[in-house]
Formats: structure tokens, C-alpha cells, sequence
């Protein structure tokens, strides 16, 4: 079941590959400020990186990003 059949769950969600990569790797984002933005765990975030074959950082490997309120 996609978050698109699944009445539980409601606003934005990061749940497709491309989305993901973007933000995780071109945007070097956490999976934590992911998740915020989402409104998700950050372990759903993890769980979903791991479906897609996302390969993830390893401690102190992502870069400070300024994250903001209006973040879109």
C-alpha cells in the first residue's frame, strides 16, 4: 500500500526515490531534518532510504545546513 492509498496518513511525504535522494544527497540534509520536515521518525525516513537502496552517511559525514521555518 502507497501513502497515497493509505487514509492514515496525511500532508507531504518524502516517500518516493527521487525525493529522497535529493534531498538526502544533493541537498546533504539529515535523515532527522528529513523527518521534521516531513513530520515523520526519523527511523520511517531510515526504513525508507533502506527500500530504495539509499546508502547512508557514516557520523559526521553530513553538512551543516541552515534549516528555516518556511523550508518548502
Amino acid at each position: 500500500m502507497t501513502d497515497a492509498e493509505n487514509p492514515y496518513v496525511v500532508g507531504p511525504t518524502p516517500y518516493d526515490e527521487e525525493t529522497l535522494r535529493r534531498l538526502y544527497e544533493d541537498e546533504r540534509r539529515t535523515m532527522t531534518a528529513i523527518a521534521r520536515k516531513f513530520d515523520r521518525d526519523p527511523s520511517t525516513i531510515r526504513r525508507w532510504m533502506d527500500e530504495f537502496g539509499i546508502e547512508r552517511r557514516q557520523g559526521g559525514a553530513a553538512t551543516a545546513i541552515a534549516e528555516v521555518s518556511s523550508d518548502d
